[in-house]
């Protein structure tokens, strides 16, 4: 197991995911901060597993 499923594991208590569902936009404050309208029912959008870093980890950011 790599220290990052292991972080992971300790910080959720499951194996890490294929993909995350995210919700935005769910609430007036959130849309206010972004300056747009409050949409009539939150937006749903995913993250894939390979997006996630673990806790303390460092962002690594593609060539280019």
């Amino acid at each position: 197991m790599t220290a990052f499923e292991t972080a992971w594991n300790r910080s959720f208590g499951v194996r890490r995911p294929e993909r995350i569902v995210c919700v935005g936009r769910n609430y007036a404050a959130h849309a206010d901060e972004e300056g747009v309208e409050l949409p009539p029912a939150p937006l749903l959008f995913a993250k894939l597993a390979n997006t996630v870093v673990g806790p303390g980890e460092p962002i690594v950011l593609p060539a280019g």
